[in-house]
Protein backbone atom coordinates (compact mmCIF):
# COMPACT_ATOMS: atom_id res chain seq x y z
CA UNK A 1 0.00 0.00 0.00
CA UNK A 2 1.58 3.34 -1.41
CA UNK A 3 2.11 5.25 2.22
CA UNK A 4 0.74 9.26 2.32
CA UNK A 5 4.32 10.76 2.72
CA UNK A 6 5.19 9.20 -0.13
CA UNK A 7 2.80 11.32 -2.16
CA UNK A 8 4.57 15.11 -0.24
CA UNK A 9 7.82 16.41 -1.10
CA UNK A 10 10.12 15.12 1.97
CA UNK A 11 7.38 16.37 4.47
CA UNK A 12 10.38 15.10 7.13
CA UNK A 13 13.61 17.09 5.43
CA UNK A 14 14.48 19.86 7.71
CA UNK A 15 13.23 23.04 5.69
CA UNK A 16 14.81 26.25 5.29
CA UNK A 17 13.16 28.75 7.89
CA UNK A 18 12.44 32.66 6.93
CA UNK A 19 14.29 34.36 10.20
CA UNK A 20 11.55 36.53 12.32
CA UNK A 21 13.61 39.63 11.86
CA UNK A 22 13.05 39.50 8.09
CA UNK A 23 9.34 38.69 8.05
CA UNK A 24 7.96 42.17 8.25
CA UNK A 25 10.10 43.88 6.10
CA UNK A 26 9.13 41.18 3.27
CA UNK A 27 5.38 41.89 4.38
CA UNK A 28 6.18 45.75 3.65
CA UNK A 29 7.72 45.37 0.30
CA UNK A 30 5.02 43.44 -0.74
CA UNK A 31 2.13 46.07 0.40
CA UNK A 32 0.03 43.73 2.98
CA UNK A 33 0.72 45.57 6.14
CA UNK A 34 -1.12 48.37 5.08
CA UNK A 35 -3.69 49.87 6.98
CA UNK A 36 -6.60 49.94 5.12
CA UNK A 37 -7.38 46.18 4.31
CA UNK A 38 -8.92 45.97 0.57
CA UNK A 39 -5.67 48.63 -0.11
CA UNK A 40 -2.77 45.86 1.34
CA UNK A 41 -5.14 42.82 -0.45
CA UNK A 42 -5.07 45.24 -4.00
CA UNK A 43 -0.80 45.60 -3.25
CA UNK A 44 -0.62 41.74 -2.60
CA UNK A 45 -2.37 40.84 -5.49
CA UNK A 46 -0.03 43.50 -7.62
CA UNK A 47 2.88 41.28 -6.18
CA UNK A 48 1.33 37.73 -7.89
CA UNK A 49 1.47 39.76 -10.90
CA UNK A 50 4.66 41.34 -10.48
CA UNK A 51 5.86 37.77 -9.88
CA UNK A 52 3.79 35.80 -12.70
CA UNK A 53 6.30 38.74 -15.33
CA UNK A 54 9.14 37.93 -13.09
CA UNK A 55 11.95 36.48 -15.66
CA UNK A 56 13.88 34.02 -12.85
CA UNK A 57 16.30 32.67 -15.25
CA UNK A 58 17.83 36.27 -16.05
CA UNK A 59 17.41 37.87 -12.67
CA UNK A 60 20.11 37.56 -10.07
CA UNK A 61 20.43 34.97 -7.05
CA UNK A 62 19.82 38.04 -4.99
CA UNK A 63 16.68 39.24 -6.42
CA UNK A 64 15.73 35.52 -6.60
CA UNK A 65 16.16 35.40 -2.88
CA UNK A 66 13.89 38.44 -2.19
CA UNK A 67 11.18 36.40 -3.36
CA UNK A 68 11.44 33.35 -1.97
CA UNK A 69 11.73 35.58 1.31
CA UNK A 70 8.34 37.51 0.09
CA UNK A 71 6.68 33.79 -0.93
CA UNK A 72 7.63 32.75 2.90
CA UNK A 73 6.52 35.97 4.95
CA UNK A 74 2.43 35.29 2.89
CA UNK A 75 2.74 32.03 4.33
CA UNK A 76 3.04 33.47 7.53
CA UNK A 77 0.31 36.70 6.82
CA UNK A 78 -2.15 34.34 5.51
CA UNK A 79 -1.78 31.35 7.73
CA UNK A 80 -0.33 32.71 11.12
CA UNK A 81 2.22 29.88 10.46
CA UNK A 82 4.74 29.29 13.54
CA UNK A 83 7.42 28.63 10.90
CA UNK A 84 7.56 30.60 7.30
CA UNK A 85 9.55 27.87 5.06
CA UNK A 86 11.67 29.65 2.16
CA UNK A 87 10.49 27.34 -0.85
CA UNK A 88 13.15 26.43 -2.64
CA UNK A 89 14.16 27.74 -6.87
CA UNK A 90 12.57 24.71 -7.84
CA UNK A 91 9.19 25.23 -6.48
CA UNK A 92 9.43 28.90 -6.68
CA UNK A 93 10.24 28.73 -10.36
CA UNK A 94 6.85 26.17 -10.49
CA UNK A 95 5.02 28.30 -8.81
CA UNK A 96 5.41 31.31 -11.08
CA UNK A 97 4.43 28.93 -14.37
CA UNK A 98 1.49 27.81 -12.29
CA UNK A 99 0.67 31.60 -11.48
CA UNK A 100 1.19 33.22 -14.78
CA UNK A 101 -0.92 30.33 -16.73
CA UNK A 102 -4.22 31.28 -14.66
CA UNK A 103 -3.29 35.02 -14.90
CA UNK A 104 -2.92 35.00 -18.64
CA UNK A 105 -5.87 32.52 -19.43
CA UNK A 106 -7.67 35.39 -17.34
CA UNK A 107 -7.03 37.90 -19.36
CA UNK A 108 -7.14 36.12 -22.93
CA UNK A 109 -10.81 34.21 -22.35
CA UNK A 110 -11.74 35.85 -19.37
CA UNK A 111 -11.78 33.24 -16.91
CA UNK A 112 -9.66 30.51 -15.32
CA UNK A 113 -10.34 28.19 -12.40
CA UNK A 114 -8.07 27.28 -10.03
CA UNK A 115 -8.18 24.12 -7.82
CA UNK A 116 -8.59 21.55 -6.51
CA UNK A 117 -6.76 21.82 -3.40
CA UNK A 118 -5.68 19.18 -2.55
CA UNK A 119 -4.25 18.57 1.33
CA UNK A 120 -2.64 15.85 3.25
CA UNK A 121 -3.03 15.51 7.05
CA UNK A 122 0.66 13.97 8.35
CA UNK A 123 -0.11 12.47 12.03
CA UNK A 124 3.52 11.56 13.14
CA UNK A 125 4.66 9.29 16.39
CA UNK A 126 7.72 11.28 17.62
CA UNK A 127 8.72 7.72 19.71
CA UNK A 128 8.86 5.77 16.97
CA UNK A 129 11.00 8.48 15.12
CA UNK A 130 13.48 8.15 18.00
CA UNK A 131 12.58 12.21 19.67
CA UNK A 132 12.28 12.25 23.48
CA UNK A 133 8.97 13.03 23.88
CA UNK A 134 7.71 15.16 26.95
CA UNK A 135 5.63 13.80 29.83
CA UNK A 136 2.99 16.12 29.22
CA UNK A 137 2.84 15.64 25.73
CA UNK A 138 0.19 13.21 23.83
CA UNK A 139 3.24 11.83 21.99
CA UNK A 140 1.35 12.24 18.40
CA UNK A 141 2.35 15.50 16.34
CA UNK A 142 -0.60 16.35 13.30
CA UNK A 143 -0.36 19.20 10.78
CA UNK A 144 -1.79 19.91 8.03
CA UNK A 145 0.45 19.83 4.85
CA UNK A 146 -0.52 20.89 1.40
CA UNK A 147 1.45 19.22 -2.02
CA UNK A 148 3.58 21.61 -1.60
CA UNK A 149 3.66 25.08 0.16
CA UNK A 150 3.00 26.82 -3.26
CA UNK A 151 -0.35 25.03 -3.09
CA UNK A 152 -1.59 27.68 -0.40
CA UNK A 153 0.04 30.75 -1.83
CA UNK A 154 -2.30 29.45 -5.15
CA UNK A 155 -5.42 29.17 -3.01
CA UNK A 156 -4.73 32.88 -1.41
CA UNK A 157 -4.43 34.00 -4.80
CA UNK A 158 -7.79 32.22 -6.35
CA UNK A 159 -9.48 34.25 -3.50
CA UNK A 160 -7.60 37.54 -4.66
CA UNK A 161 -9.08 37.19 -7.94
CA UNK A 162 -12.23 36.19 -7.22
CA UNK A 163 -12.65 39.44 -5.26
CA UNK A 164 -10.69 41.88 -7.75
CA UNK A 165 -10.17 39.93 -10.87
CA UNK A 166 -11.52 43.92 -12.89
CA UNK A 167 -8.75 45.31 -11.15
CA UNK A 168 -6.48 43.26 -13.92
CA UNK A 169 -6.08 45.00 -17.14
CA UNK A 170 -2.95 44.16 -20.08
CA UNK A 171 -1.54 47.41 -20.87
CA UNK A 172 -2.29 48.33 -24.24
CA UNK A 173 1.06 50.42 -24.94
CA UNK A 174 3.87 47.39 -23.37
CA UNK A 175 1.31 44.61 -23.30
CA UNK A 176 2.27 44.39 -18.92
CA UNK A 177 -0.20 43.08 -16.88
CA UNK A 178 -1.18 44.92 -14.32
CA UNK A 179 -3.20 45.75 -11.11
CA UNK A 180 -4.89 49.18 -11.57
CA UNK A 181 -4.26 52.09 -9.32
CA UNK A 182 -8.01 54.00 -10.10
CA UNK A 183 -10.98 52.96 -11.18
CA UNK A 184 -10.36 54.87 -14.98
CA UNK A 185 -6.74 53.73 -15.02
CA UNK A 186 -6.01 52.03 -18.45
CA UNK A 187 -2.12 52.09 -18.77
CA UNK A 188 0.32 50.54 -16.55
CA UNK A 189 2.34 53.37 -16.20
CA UNK A 190 2.35 57.22 -16.78
CA UNK A 191 5.10 56.52 -19.14
CA UNK A 192 3.02 54.56 -21.85
CA UNK A 193 0.06 56.90 -21.17
CA UNK A 194 2.18 59.67 -22.34
CA UNK A 195 3.94 57.24 -25.21
CA UNK A 196 0.57 56.15 -26.42
CA UNK A 197 -1.14 59.78 -26.15
CA UNK A 198 1.72 61.50 -28.43
CA UNK A 199 1.53 58.81 -30.85
CA UNK A 200 -2.33 59.41 -31.23
CA UNK A 201 -1.51 62.59 -31.90
CA UNK A 202 1.40 62.26 -34.16
CA UNK A 203 -1.59 59.85 -35.97
CA UNK A 204 -4.13 62.58 -35.97
CA UNK A 205 -1.96 65.33 -37.15
CA UNK A 206 -0.54 62.77 -40.35
CA UNK A 207 -4.56 61.94 -41.02
CA UNK A 208 -4.90 65.52 -41.31
CA UNK A 209 -2.51 66.74 -43.31
CA UNK A 210 -3.46 63.88 -45.41
CA UNK A 211 -6.89 64.95 -45.55
CA UNK A 212 -5.84 68.92 -46.44
CA UNK A 213 -3.60 67.52 -49.01
CA UNK A 214 -6.26 65.72 -50.47
CA UNK A 215 -8.73 68.63 -50.14
CA UNK A 216 -6.11 70.87 -52.24
CA UNK A 217 -5.49 68.54 -54.60
CA UNK A 218 -9.53 67.82 -55.53
CA UNK A 219 -9.57 71.83 -55.63
CA UNK A 220 -6.91 71.85 -58.05
CA UNK A 221 -8.23 69.35 -60.40
CA UNK A 222 -11.44 70.87 -60.50
CA UNK A 223 -10.01 74.36 -61.45
CA UNK A 224 -8.02 72.28 -63.95
CA UNK A 225 -11.64 70.84 -65.02
CA UNK A 226 -12.91 74.24 -65.44
CA UNK A 227 -10.46 75.69 -67.47
CA UNK A 228 -10.60 73.51 -69.82
CA UNK A 229 -13.87 73.18 -70.34
CA UNK A 230 -13.90 76.71 -71.83
CA UNK A 231 -11.08 75.82 -73.49
CA UNK A 232 -12.81 72.54 -75.40
CA UNK A 233 -15.92 74.72 -75.51
CA UNK A 234 -17.22 77.66 -78.29
CA UNK A 235 -15.65 80.36 -77.91
CA UNK A 236 -17.70 83.76 -77.17
CA UNK A 237 -17.80 85.28 -80.26
CA UNK A 238 -17.02 89.42 -78.82
CA UNK A 239 -19.15 91.89 -80.22
CA UNK A 240 -17.87 95.04 -82.53
CA UNK A 241 -16.93 97.53 -80.65
CA UNK A 242 -18.89 100.81 -82.34
CA UNK A 243 -16.76 103.72 -82.44
CA UNK A 244 -18.40 106.51 -80.86
CA UNK A 245 -20.05 109.30 -82.71
CA UNK A 246 -19.05 112.72 -82.97
CA UNK A 247 -21.83 115.16 -82.68
CA UNK A 248 -21.47 117.92 -85.68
Amino acid sequence: MKSVLSEVSEPLSPPDILQESAIEPALRRVGALQGHARLAKLKILGWFVEFAQMDLTASSPAAVLVKQEEYAALQRHFWHEAKSVIPPAWELAESQKTIAFHLFELLDKGSTSMGPFRFHIIIQLPGKLGATIPESHSGVVSAEVRRGTHTRIHHAMAELLREFAPFILRCPRCKTIFVKPRANAEYCSRRCQNADYMQRERQRILEEQKKLAEQKELEKSRRQQKKGGHQDGKKRRKRPRHPATKRP
